[in-house]
């Protein structure tokens, strides 16, 4: 006999403890409605058995700041996410090699060494972490923001703009099979420097501008300090000569979608703490970390602290609090360093996008660059609405509500970047935004990664 899956539960224990009060009822309807009309229900004895395959999401009421899970809670696409050693990005032209170890990074799948290959100093290898095609549906009706995701395609959904090649039209179903990339890649970890000019081997950032955009490239390997203090301009050149594209907008957009499902809210700072608090005079040669912290973790979600582990990456020991963090193997997916976010531009607060296999290029408005006809706020600020597509919409919000995370902005042609960094405190964490640079801004707390 079938029995009631905790998601059901908990909304009838809520439609019970919350009967005397009306307006309490009528919350709690908008998640179990959306749930009920899903289409990932079927009913048996009773009571709703759920098929993995169709869609699973959110629902977050902006207004009264409440989060509702719909459809069943087991996040397909979420679990198959995983680290991976290759040769360039695979989705532009590269190659799988070899998968590592669900828990131990250090190690293949197989259960022999990895590490050469992990930290790989000649800069053949890259890690970078997989995320297998998924169709996704994001929208907005008042104050009720839905998000949508499967392993399938579903009524309303599309194949996400991560995953959308040259040439992508819809076929009428919201899919082009013919123009789509089986999985689409984040580096695992922030970029490091090879040095194809003097040493031609990977090596540690000094928080210095000075990469030769003719010879040198940035890759994702462990060991290393990121190289740091480049515009977004030189980041998309040295990743573009490793066979990839810097990280953009689309990506950015499913990781996002990705922890904020599963994690059923927009708070990663208290679900997955980050590297955000080292707020005393932090500077790059003694706060810095080295990548690969979390390689223990290894497909895993998590955080690494202490004094020990900021001597391990390549600090000082004066910081105790955590210094690397990871999601489902994306290290410092937030915090640490602020991270340069390509395909998205900003002129006087309207987002112009491109497509993810589209030539990106800063302080461009014109094809293959659109519009997205919406302006953002023009005011610095903890965000409390987001569009759709999260664009910011309002902010107005505090460390702890909404969106949780803040938001910087200027006039005129700016590029993005996300995240925040080491001594951003509340401020940082996976939807703090900013576009208060240009791309001629270099500093040493800014990097890009593949």
């Amino acid at each position: 006999m079938a029995t009631k899956s905790s998601v059901e539960q908990s909304f009838l224990t809520a439609f019970e403890n919350n009967m005397a009060d009306p307006s309490n009822m009528d919350k709690l309807g908008i998640g179990y409605k959306a749930f009920m009309e899903s289409g990932n229900t079927q009913v048996a004895d009773g009571l709703a058995v759920y098929d993995p395959t169709k869609p699973y999401g959110m629902l977050w009421n902006d207004i009264e700041d409440t989060y509702f899970r719909l459809g069943h809670s087991i996040p397909t696409v979420q679990q198959q996410m995983r680290r991976v050693v290759t040769i360039g990005n695979p989705q532009f032209g590269g190659s799988v090699y070899k998968y590592l170890d669900a828990d131990d990074s250090t190690k293949f799948e197989d259960g022999s060494d990895a590490t050469a290959y992990v930290s790989n100093a000649a800069g053949t290898y890259q890690v970078m972490v997989e995320i297998p095609k998924c169709y996704t549906h994001r929208y907005k009706d008042g104050a009720n923001n839905y998000r949508w995701m499967s392993i399938k395609n579903f009524e309303g959904g599309s194949t996400d703009k991560a995953f959308r090649m040259s040439g992508w039209t819809d076929s009428g179903d919201g899919t082009d099979e013919a123009h789509e990339s089986p999985y689409t890649y984040i580096s695992a970890f922030e970029g490091v420097l090879y040095d194809g000019t003097t040493s031609n081997s990977c090596i540690d950032g000094t928080g210095n501008t000075g990469a030769n955009t003719a010879n040198d490239k940035i890759i994702s390997t462990a060991g290393f300090k990121p190289w740091t203090d480049e515009t977004i301009v030189t980041g998309r050149t040295l990743i573009t000569n490793s066979g990839g594209k810097q990280f953009d907008w689309h990506r950015y957009s499913l990781m996002r979608m990705c922890f904020e499902i599963e994690y059923l809210t927009q708070d990663s700072q208290t679900a997955i703490p980050g590297y955000t608090e080292n707020t005393s005079g932090a500077n790059f040669n003694n706060d810095v970390m080295k990548t690969g912290l979390t390689l223990s973790l290894g497909n895993n979600s998590g955080s690494a602290s202490g004094s020990a582990n900021h001597i391990a990456g390549g600090g000082d020991g004066g910081f105790s609090g955590v210094v690397a963090n990871s999601y489902r193997g994306i290290e410092n997916f937030y915090g640490h360093l602020w991270q340069w976010v390509d395909a998205i531009n900003m002129s006087n607060y309207v987002s112009f996008i491109c497509g993810i296999d589209d030539t990106f290029a800063s302080d461009s408005f014109v094809s293959p660059y659109v519009s997205s006809g919406h302006t953002q706020p023009n005011t610095n600020g903890y965000q409390s609405k987001v569009t759709a597509d999260y664009l910011v919409e309002a902010v107005g919000s505090s460390s702890t509500s909404k969106v949780t995370d803040y938001y910087y902005q200027s006039y005129e042609n700016r590029v993005l970047l996300s995240g925040g960094g080491l001594d951003d405190s509340s401020r940082a964490g996976l939807s703090s935004l900013s576009s208060s640079s240009s791309s001629s801004t270099v500093y040493w707390a800014l990097v890009s990664r593949c």
